[in-house]
């Protein structure tokens, strides 16, 4: 009776083994890994990263437009929005690939210049003309490669390198605010859209960051790093209301979060 008890009890600890062993097996020989994530983003330097840096506004006081007419409301939101997908390919322990697309938003753009221009109009009416309403899109693409120098994918430090492009976006409006007098010495003010510049562009770039990742045993990854990333205009445009074209670097700091799924 006592073999019994031993033979079942080694049966027992053997499948608990065995099972555990194949989970960690598993999760070993899945190497593809798709995910979505986020960041808190700004650009830095020259008039693109002065235009685009990381702006919040809660309860401020901004002007927007609607139709050809200005307003001045308050506005919210926090900018630039970063939303990224990344997909990639674990090639050992120690190395891993992926291709990394990121859409990027900032709707708020400040500018430090406005161009102020006033003048003249018929019945006693002056007039000051500026840019306003800055915005941009961008479009960054990065195959990127992931090094984790302790030679273990799970629960690990990595170091990530990459090259890529983007796909950049600019647009701004300019404005004409109208002051006339009436009545008791009051002035009454309106705003219209004179014209709008923008303009695109395609960027090369390279990324340098490091961070840490995290596996689980259910198919699961997360991971945050920090990266940089600076990319190149080889376009310049000198006296250009876009920042875009006058600005010669593009560079950006990202602090992101994503979650993968392993297959």
């Amino acid at each position: 009776m006592k073999y019994y008890k031993i033979l079942l009890v080694s049966i027992i600890v053997f499948s608990f083994t065995s099972s555990n062993a194949q989970v960690v097996t598993n999760e070993k020989d899945k190497r593809f890994y798709i995910g979505l994530g986020t960041s808190l983003t700004s650009y830095f330097g020259e008039d693109f990263g002065g235009r685009y840096s990381f702006r919040s506004f809660f309860n401020t006081s901004d002007s927007y437009r609607s139709g050809n007419s200005y307003y001045s409301d308050p506005a919210f939101g926090v900018f630039p929005l970063n939303l990224q997908m990344t997909t990639g390919y674990k090639i050992s322990e120690s190395v891993s690939t992926e291709l990394e697309a990121s859409f990027i938003w900032h709707a708020r753009g400040y500018l430090n210049n406005p161009d102020f221009q006033s003048g003249q109009l018929s019945n006693n009416r002056t007039y000051i003309d500026r840019n306003d309403y800055s915005s941009m899109v961008a479009v960054p693409i990065f195959l990127n490669m992931k090094f984790h120098p302790f030679g273990d994918y799970n629960n690990s430090v990595f170091l990530k390198t990459g090259i890529g492009a983007k796909y950049v976006s600019e647009s701004m409006d300019r404005v004409r605010k109208v002051y006339e007098d009436g009545y008791f010495f009051n002035t009454y003010t309106s705003e219209y859209l004179l014209n709008k510049n923008s303009g695109s562009k395609w960027m090369s770039g390279t990324r340098l960051g490091m961070g840490y990742l995290i596996g689980f045993d259910n198919g699961l990854v997360s991971e945050t790093d920090i990266t940089y990333s600076l990319f190149f205009n080889h376009a310049k445009i000198s006296g250009d209301p876009l920042a875009i074209n006058t600005s010669g670097k593009l560079s950006m700091i990202s602090l992101s979060t994503r979650v993968y799924f392993r297959f």
